[in-house]
């Protein structure tokens, strides 16, 4: 939001006033894991946020006022954390981007039992237990061994683990309705035991680690992933996401319109938005809708 001002020229006033109603017009979740409902639509109110931040901006512009030491207080915000690093560079910078469609917590988890499972040539029915040690919030999803729903799917770590080792981590890019209340998964997942490891719990949210122990009939293997894929002080790199981009694209979007939408991006410093734009906003084409269709029966 107060980026957006910034480009809009708004005044260092109007900019404060657009915070103060954000502070008190934005959705207030203390903790996903106090809830005993996790895996709603809702998510963590982010989308909605972003809404009463944009909004606000705009009510601002008209002169709409907030509590101006909305910020200040202590319950609400922590100015130095906000603070810290301030014009040393741009936190978006900072992002992580997901390789799955499941709660950041769970992707160290996956990693490391695609590891074991690949350098063991093991597969899902060699495996006769699985342990995850994380830290605490992690331990604290919901980890559901059948979600009722794909939103909770994505916060069960043991379901996540099963339809990996059973399909694949393909099956998490994207996770699909047909993918839920499968036996197999649930089979495997009933045999996936989460906890808490103290030593971790310092670790987030600077980092969302997991160990993993795996059990076959006749060995024991481990691996522990600190930074998932993706992460901003990881390996992850441009070709990385374009080759994510055409995963989650190319079954919705031809070809040649998902490599024209990169090329777009890659352009826009000279081009502008505009190309972009129209790549985004025209009508699906024939050619996607087929896949869609074919793909759905």
């Amino acid at each position: 939001m107060a980026r957006r001002q910034r480009l809009r020229g708004m005044d260092t006033e109007s900019l404060a006033q657009a915070l103060a109603v954000t502070a008190y017009h934005g959705p207030r979740v203390a903790d996903l894991t106090l809830s005993t409902d996790m895996g709603a639509n809702v998510k963590e109110s982010i989308p909605w946020s972003v809404v009463a931040g944009l909004n606000a901006a705009d009510l601002a512009a008209q002169g709409f006022t907030g509590c101006r030491d909305a910020l200040d207080i202590d319950e609400r915000f922590v100015p130095a954390q906000a603070a810290a690093g301030l014009g040393d560079g741009f936190l978006i910078m900072r992002t992580y981007f997901k390789r799955y469609s499941a709660c950041w917590w769970v992707h160290a988890a996956v990693e490391a039992l695609m590891q074991i499972m690949a350098e063991q040539n093991l597969s899902a029915l060699d495996i006769e237990s699985v342990r995850v040690e994380t830290f605490h919030q992690a331990a604290s999803l919901n980890n559901l061994v059948d979600p009722p729903r794909l939103e909770s799917a994505q916060y069960s770590i043991p379901y996540c683990l099963g339809l990996a080792a059973v399909y694949g981590d393909q099956a998490l890019t994207p996770m699909a309705d047909d993918h839920l209340h499968d036996h197999r998964a649930i089979a495997f997942a009933d045999n996936v035991n989460v906890i808490c490891d103290d030593a971790l719990i310092d670790s987030f949210p600077a980092t969302v680690p997991s160990r993993v122990y795996v059990e076959t009939s006749s060995a024991a293997y481990e691996a522990f992933i600190e930074r998932p894929w993706g992460e901003p002080d990881g390996p992850t790199g441009r070709t990385d996401l374009i080759d994510k981009f055409h995963t989650l694209a190319d079954e919705r979007i031809s070809k040649a319109r998902a490599s024209a939408i990169i090329d777009a991006v890659e352009h826009l410093k000279d081009d502008g938005v505009d190309p972009l734009m129209t790549l985004l906003v025209d009508p699906m084409d024939a050619a996607s809708t087929e896949l869609q269709e074919a793909a759905h029966g």
